[in-house]
Order: structure tokens, then sequence, then C-alpha cells
């Protein structure tokens, strides 16, 4: 697949581009990104790099939002070089292999299902309400999970399936099932997932709706990496005594952390405490997204802050 800012064509091809429709409401949001100097002309340059200015997103505000017409642009372009080298949309496209499709397909955050292929995924999207409950086939009855982990399967066939018809069950169902796969200290994770075993980890560890796929989520590998690095934080003069000490800033002493040696991995407990403290920072009329937004100053809306409640402490 091309770079794209490889396909930037002449101001001829981009003004028409950027002249495509776009959504009043797209629009209305992509108004509401913008303060003083912080600007779409500032932001939105392509020139400037694949998401515009890099140092103007944070948080809710993204290239996605606050540049509607060039991700649009972008998409577009994207969209036009999607099938290369032997990468076809029949294959790519196909969610019956899963709700994105077939994610071997997909190498960065640009060539994405949904922009290359967007009637798949408009249609994945719009599913659960406009196509899947029709001819007497009803969601209370296909999606009641009391029927099985898929719901009812009489109700799913080669197109329509729960994980589409059933996005929230289906959704509550996977959770359900990687918050109770591990027993003890016997199957554990370090154990099941450990793909020096095997493919797909121990299989002695798979059973009925625990497998290798519902139970070494992303998360479990992120919490395995964490354990290992936590057994290997401390030496000599870093000790968690004085690298973990809340009285030395609301992350401890900075100085004792750095790359993925983190205050969150070296010091969970802490790490808990400080996480509980940072919610108590917002309540209503009072959120991260106001407080923290540095297009109002350098620590963010200064009139948030009282007391222990400062911009270091809320949003650090």
């Amino acid at each position: 697949m091309l770079g794209i800012l490889s396909l930037l064509g002449p101001a001829a091809a981009w003004a028409q581009a950027t002249s495509d429709s776009i959504a009043d409401p797209e629009l209305a949001a992509a108004e509401a990104c913008w303060l003083g100097p912080v600007g779409p002309e500032l932001c939105c340059d392509l020139q400037q790099g694949r998401w515009g200015n890099a140092m103007c997103w944070n948080g809710p505000f993204t290239f996605e939002r606050c540049c509607p017409r060039e991700a649009r642009y972008l998409r577009d372009e994207a969209r036009k070089n999607c099938w290369t080298g032997g990468i076809s949309a029949s294959a790519c496209c196909d969610f019956r292999k899963s709700l994105q499709g077939d994610p071997q397909c997909w190498d960065n955050d640009l060539y994405t299902f949904e922009s290359c292929c967007p009637a798949q995924a408009a249609f994945v999207a719009s599913a659960p309400t406009e196509y899947c409950w029709s001819g007497g086939v009803q969601r209370d009855t296909c999606c009641d999970v009391r029927r099985g982990l898929t719901g009812a399967a009489e109700c799913w066939d080669g197109l329509f399936s729960f994980d589409l018809c059933c996005p929230q069950e289906a959704r509550d169902v996977k959770d359900a099932i990687a918050e109770s796969c591990w027993v003890g200290d016997v199957i554990t994770p370090a154990t099941c997932c450990d793909t020096r075993r095997g493919p797909r980890g121990e299989a002695s560890c798979w059973q009925g709706a625990f497998t290798f796929e519902s139970c070494c989520t992303p998360k479990v590998y992120r919490r395995l990496q964490e354990d290992a690095l936590r057994e290997t934080c401390w030496n000599g003069a870093l000790q968690p005594e004085t690298c973990c000490d809340l009285a030395k800033g609301i992350r401890g002493d900075p100085g004792c952390f750095q790359g993925d040696y983190s205050f969150e991995v070296c010091c969970p407990v802490e790490a808990q405490l400080t996480a509980q403290f940072q919610k108590s920072c917002w309540m209503p009329g009072v959120s991260a997204e106001l407080c923290c937004d540095q297009r109002h100053g350098p620590r963010g809306e200064e009139r948030c802050w009282s007391g222990g409640y400062t911009f270091e402490n809320c949003c650090l």
C-alpha cells in the first residue's frame, strides 16, 4: 500500500476534495475544536503530517473530529490504494471473518476496514437496528444470552450472527468470559497464554467458551508484561519506599521512573490511590475535557484549580 503523503495531489485536486459535502453535525463538532490562535489553518494542514499538526490533538480533540474535510480527503485517497500486492476486497471486507473483516489485511490506522470497505462497514454499523430483525425474528429472543453464549442459535445463518446483530450482548459475554478465565494458581495467564507452549498457548487450558482467543486478550498480555517488568523495578538506590512515596508527588518520585518502568507498573497500590484521587477531581461542569485542555493555557483552565486539585495532580 502506497504512503498517503505521496498521494497528495495538486491544489486543484485538493480544492475539489475539500469542497465535498460534509454533514452539518460534523462541521458543528469541528467548530467546537478551535480556541484563540488554535485553528484549522494551524492544525489541519496536511503538509505538517498525515494527521496535520500532531501537537493540536489531545483527548476528544482528534484530527478526525476537528478536520472533517481533510479526514474525508485522506479516506478517499486511501480507498483508491487499498487493494495492491494481492490484497483483495473480497477477502479483506468479508465481515463473516470478524466485524472488522480480515484483521490481517489492515496495516495501520489509515488502511482500515472502515476506510477500505465503506459499504461493508456501513452495513455492520446499521445491521443491529435496520437489517437483523425482520420476518418475525425478534431481538429479545435472539439476543437472550440465557439461551446460550451466542443467544438463540436458530436465529443465525452465514450472514447474520450474534456478534453482528447483538453487539452489546456480545461485548458483555466476551467481558464475562475474560473475567472468569483464571482459577487459582493453576489456570493462570502466565501458563495458559504462553505461546512458547504452542501457537494457542497451553492447549489443556481451553474448553468450551474458554479459548485462547477469548481469554488471552491484549489486556491480559499487557498485564503479563507489567508483571514481568515489576519484578525488575528495584535495585540499588531505587526502592519502593523511596520511589512510590506519594508525599513526593501524585506519581511518587519522578526521578525513579523511565520508559516502560512507570509509576503505574512499579507502584500498583499507590497508582490505585492516585487514580481514585484523580476521579475526585471531576464533577458536573468541571471535566477533564474542559480543565486539562492546554489550549486555555499551559496549565489548562486555571479556574478549575484549588488546593490540592491542580493541573499537575488531576491531568498528568
